[in-house]
């Protein structure tokens, strides 16, 4: 117990001293860092559901463009990874049943990052697009992200 307590106020000590004097008082004032943190988000991300609204719009409107591959992998990844903080997959919460639901959760939305970053991408790949969309076994994200890179590597050698 005395170590929560002595983690508890090494994270407040941190908090503290990581925001501005105005907001030193709010954190100061909570009972645990758990609370700070949660005041903090509360009051710079007051409508969590609107955060995912404009996450998942970003999302759909994020297109390559004159990005390199690499350049637009990375900002879907980045957003990718804000909406899990805002939106995290849920985990089965019924003790061990085997339904396996957090497993589908996550691989629908392995699924949709897939879709997202395929659809997104320049109509130079329309056909590793194609050749990763017509896979038995799609490949993860990340997988189809290395298999476009190559294509887009030896398109760059064929160019020059």
């Amino acid at each position: 117990m005395e170590t929560n307590k002595q983690c508890n106020a090494i994270v407040l000590h941190w908090l503290s001293n990581s925001v501005t004097e105005t907001l030193q008082n709010y954190v100061l004032q909570a009972e645990t860092a758990h609370k700070a943190w949660e005041d903090l988000r509360r009051r710079f991300v007051p409508c969590v559901d609107f955060k995912i609204y404009e996450l998942l719009q970003r999302l759909a409107t994020l297109r390559q463009g004159g990005d390199s591959v690499g350049e637009y992998f990375g900002k879907l990844s980045k957003a990718w990874m804000e909406l899990s903080e805002f939106d995290p997959v849920q985990e089965c919460k019924c003790g061990g049943c085997g339904c396996e639901s957090t497993k589908r959760a996550k691989e629908a939305r392995e699924k949709e990052r897939r879709y997202a970053f395929l659809m997104g991408l320049n109509k130079e790949f329309d056909y590793v697009r194609m050749k990763i969309m017509n896979k038995k076994n799609p490949p993860s994200v990340h997988e189809a992200y290395e298999m476009v890179v190559r294509s887009e590597s030896i398109m760059k050698w064929n160019r020059s």
